[in-house]
């Protein structure tokens, strides 16, 4: 068997040691930059440890001050004595090229994680106790977070650089690009003012009232690569949903013969054009949050991401043991936020809701609905309800029998209030509403309001496009 020696680096292991000795102005970047487990001899861990004692006070650091320390600790032995401590003084004779340096020791410490990682990979790849993706899923993370710990060490950023990244997001805002990813529904983009990267917006309602419709849509027509997780419908069954929203078909009509052969060329047509959409399925449950972040990781690195649909919250797969179930929904809740930060894009996150509504004169959700909420509210950046007056009143089921609201009841650093909404059930998708049936909806759930056609001024468009409206007073 051929011998092949352990990546390390321990003459520059020395030179780092000993050009803090000399220079302990550069002290605070070698204790920012490396961890003891970045140096490969043992002694030379127990010097940084040592080193980190300093970090209070660099300037009393040096060669005496490091005897000290280790003669007090009873380490002195461990670090090779104070021979070797006198050894690497002598050798060093300056601190030029540190921050080279520094990547060295960092590369070398990587590349024996991995060979460690790889050698309990092929522990566990023998252990027939555990299933095959069991295997590769603990693998491919362990693998992953040796990039991880470098990458996402969390670092300080100066006040001139952040109000840079604010300065140029408002720019874009005033030179007319949107703040986020906008779904072109009119309604809910006037309210919202995009999804905003880094962000989880809980989409939560009664069953039936389309929020898996809505998510869908916005992941169709956001205009940038998506990842759709859906864990209670079938792949095939949301490609139904998209033709029928892109022909206007009746999805009835997807299982008629006589209108599949009528419509066989527009269907076909429908069909090449959505083929070019950058949207990625993945129907198979359960699935954990770890699994996401794995997958979407990949699918950014390779074909871009600019959003993430999880349809639905309380079908994700909590990793570990927990005492109930609102405390696992609690954790892949906070777990989708780090997706949301770690990957930079939004997160929409359908969420079913109790029926403790049902048992109130309001009907409308409010944040305590939502069912095993653990700390799905504080998680949130933003949290968002469907609610259809019709299913309650025999006048708006009269007159507005699909007029839906989007009641947005959290907002982090956005408006609160609520957009009007025409679902159209047969087509599986939302619409704006016209001008003069906003107003009348709103007169007629509200009397007391008196809406005017003037407080709807920004409207244009009709119901069979995707159409703005006023939202200023539905806001707060």
């Amino acid at each position: 068997m051929t011998f092949r020696e352990t990546p390390n680096a321990v003459e520059v292991e020395k030179h780092v040691i000993g050009g803090a000795m000399l220079d302990p102005e550069s002290l605070s970047l070698i204790l920012e930059k490396l961890n003891p487990e970045d140096f490969y001899l043992e002694r030379h861990r127990v010097i940084f440890e040592a080193m980190a004692t300093f970090s209070t006070d660099a300037h009393t650091f040096g060669l005496v001050g490091l005897f000290q320390v280790l003669t007090d600790s009873g380490r002195l032995k461990e670090a090779g004595g104070n021979e070797y401590l006198m050894e690497i003084s002598a050798e060093v004779a300056s601190s030029a090229g540190m921050d080279n340096h520094i990547q060295m020791l960092r590369s070398a410490s990587s590349r024996r994680k991995l060979i460690r990682v790889l050698g309990e990979s092929l522990e566990l790849a023998y252990n027939l106790t555990k299933t095959t993706p069991e295997v590769l899923e603990q693998a491919e993370a362990a693998i992953l977070s040796i990039g991880e710990t470098r990458s996402n060490t969390p670092q300080l950023k100066p006040m001139s650089a952040v109000l840079r990244a604010a300065s140029r997001d408002w720019h874009d805002v005033a030179m007319g690009k949107p703040g986020g990813l906008m779904s072109n529904i009119g309604p809910v983009d006037d309210l919202l003012l995009g999804f905003r990267p880094g962000k989880t917006y809980i989409l939560a309602a009664r069953p039936g009232l389309g929020k898996s419709m809505l998510a869908l849509q916005i992941a169709v027509q956001c205009g940038q690569p998506a990842a759709h997780y859906s864990l209670e419908m079938l792949a095939t069954e949301q490609a139904e949903r998209m033709i029928s929203q892109e022909c206007d078909l009746n999805s009835d009509s997807l299982r008629s013969q006589a209108v599949l052969l009528a419509k066989g060329k527009l269907l076909a047509e429908t069909i090449t054009k959505l083929g070019h959409l950058p949207i990625w399925f993945c129907d198979e449950s359960p699935i954990t949050p770890a699994q996401i972040l794995s997958q979407c990781r990949r699918l950014k690195k390779k074909h871009g991401l600019g959003l993430i649909v999880v349809d639905y919250l309380q079908l994700i797969k909590g990793v570990g043991k927990f005492e109930r179930r609102d405390l696992e929904v609690g954790s892949i809740s906070k777990f989708l936020k780090s997706i949301a930060m770690k990957l930079e894009v939004p997160v929409i996150t359908i969420a079913s809701l109790s029926r403790k509504s049902e048992e109130r004169t309001d009907k409308r959700p409010i944040m305590s609905d939502l069912r095993e909420s653990g700390d799905i509210e504080s998680d949130a950046d933003c949290v968002m309800f469907l609610y259809r007056e019709a299913d309650y009143s025999n006048e708006a089921k009269k007159h507005f029998p699909n007029v839906t609201e989007l009641i947005v009841a959290k907002n982090r650093g956005g408006k609160k209030g609520r957009s009007i909404l025409n679902f159209d059930g047969a087509h599986s998708k939302f619409y704006g509403l016209h001008q003069v049936d906003t107003v009348n909806y709103l007169n007629l759930i509200d009397p007391s309001k008196k809406v005017s056609n003037d407080s709807q001024a920004r409207y244009s468009g009709n119901p069979k496009k995707v159409s703005g409206q006023n939202s200023d007073f539905l806001a707060g």
